[in-house]
């Protein structure tokens, strides 16, 4: 049976983003190794992985999709660049947002005023968790790999792990 898993922000080949997002890595190349590793560690041949956004940042980077495990999804983000016709030889599916469940699946965060009828947004992009930020917490679950700590960093992320997350926040 397959698993659906989330990722946000893995930034592949984007050699600032060890700084910025505060990754214990030493250059790119390791980073690449690394988030290589842990997502096959986790995801098997047949799941699905929806990757929400900042895969990396040229369009060669794309190459490594071929060197991960299972279905990719991409919902495109900010650094996100190419044309359908590319991408679509490295996902099964290119979106720019997707619904499961009651769950709105984002690369940047949404104003809910206008899309009151999805429970939670899950989304990256913010690649910090500042508990002064305005966004309701209520309603958003940032995924972005340089914040997430519920399950084994820098992997994907179970689809019912955020699930579950999603229904305690709206009890």
């Amino acid at each position: 049976m397959s698993e659906i898993f989330l990722i946000s922000d893995p930034h592949f080949d984007h050699a600032n983003v060890i700084a910025f997002g505060g990754r214990p890595f030493s250059c790119v190349n390791e980073m690449n190794e690394v988030l290589i590793e842990k997502w096959n560690r986790v995801v098997g041949k047949r799941d699905v992985v929806v990757c929400l956004g900042d895969w990396g940042m040229s369009t060669s980077s794309y190459k490594i999709a071929s060197r991960l495990r299972g279905r990719k999804r991409l919902v495109m983000g900010n650094h996100d660049k190419g044309n359908l016709r590319e991408l679509s030889r490295h996902f099964i599916s290119v979106h720019g947002s997707l619904q499961k469940r009651n769950m709105l699946l984002t690369h940047i965060p949404i104003v809910f005023d206008e899309y009151h009828r999805f429970g939670v947004n899950i989304h990256g992009h913010l690649h910090s968790d500042n508990p002064r930020d305005p966004l309701p917490r209520e309603r958003y679950i940032n995924i972005n790999m340089d914040v997430w700590r519920r399950t084994e960093a820098y992997a994907p992320i179970p689809l019912e792990v955020v699930s579950s997350l999603a229904g305690r926040r709206l009890e």
